[in-house]
């Protein structure tokens, strides 16, 4: 919601002033004792002073109000554009990405070296728009409080295990040491489709803002909470940037080490993780690599 601004603030203080010095005029009549015959006119000034105040703090509380009335219809019909646009994009996209599978394949007929290195590119970007768009349409629900949230018990040290798999061929590629020290059984009461997509973008990013080095990810538990910790030895995040990365669209960009994104992953995370009963923290330190911390609830809440 868009911040209060000085003409409002000062339109307030000076409701709270008027306010504040009526009762003490009022006080000092009575405890000092006024002439009779100008308590009457003192009284009139108080109740005239008390009427105009009502009257501006009705007309301003009024005017907020309508203001907040008019943000949350903004941001329904904002809502729900972008979950209409996001599903109507969605579909031929799909088409898109299955047709250009089928032809990388060799399923429609050979392929140059030169075709296979454009439909490539083709398909990175298709599955970046992709992945853009689901982004999109989870947010849309966060806000609208529409998303849905299954809680249930399973174990989520079997499903680490498979995030292991899968990553460990993608940090190889990139020359990267991928650990992973998690119990093959952990039982959790939670959304793990939810939890899996928390983890698969911590994950992600660790990898790919690592060009040398190492990712791990490490299990703790303790007080009924869980602990999932994803550390790399990456090109860190500088103190100031810390509290942005978790905005919108906000990408932490340093010279020399562009990566491709959209600047939704974490706050889509973050969201995620307050909603599921958690959180997410980060610490880090410039050029040695970061730490991001999933926190949840162990049992039922």
């Amino acid at each position: 919601m868009k911040k209060f601004s000085r003409r409002e603030i000062l339109l307030f203080s000076l409701i709270i002033a008027g306010i504040i010095l009526a009762i003490i005029i009022f006080i000092l009549i009575y405890s000092t004792g006024f002439p009779k015959d100008l308590e009457w006119l003192i009284l009139t000034i108080i109740i005239t002073i008390y009427v105009i105040i009502s009257i501006t703090a009705f007309l301003s509380i009024w005017v907020f109000l309508k203001r907040i009335r008019l943000m949350k219809k903004f941001n329904r019909l904002r809502n729900i554009f972008f979950a209409s646009i996001s599903h109507e994009l969605k579909t031929p996209l799909t088409s898109i990405i299955g047709f250009t599978r089928t032809i990388l394949k060799g399923r429609i007929g050979e392929i140059n070296e030169e075709q296979e290195r454009q439909l490539k590119i083709i398909l990175n970007s298709a599955n970046q728009l992709h992945e853009l768009i689901k982004d999109i349409i989870d947010i849309s629900r966060l806000e609208a409080e529409k998303l849905d949230i299954r809680k249930g018990k399973y174990n989520v040290g079997e499903e680490l295990l498979k995030l292991k798999e899968a990553f460990i061929i993608t940090a190889g590629k990139k020359g990267l040491e991928f650990l992973m020290d998690a119990p093959e059984n952990l039982m959790i009461f939670n959304d793990k489709k939810r939890v899996n997509q928390i983890l698969v973008n911590l994950i992600g990013n660790a990898i790919k803002f690592t060009d040398q080095g190492k990712v791990s990810v490490s299990v703790q538990t303790s007080n009924k909470k869980l602990k999932i910790i994803v550390e790399d030895t990456g090109i860190g995040i500088k103190e100031e940037n810390l509290k942005k990365i978790f905005k919108p669209f906000r990408r932490v960009v340093e010279p020399g080490n562009f990566k491709e994104g959209t600047g939704l992953g974490l706050y889509l995370s973050k969201k995620l993780a307050n909603l599921l009963g958690g959180n997410i923290f980060v610490e880090s330190e410039f050029g040695k690599g970061s730490t991001f911390i999933l926190s949840l609830n162990l049992e039922e809440d």
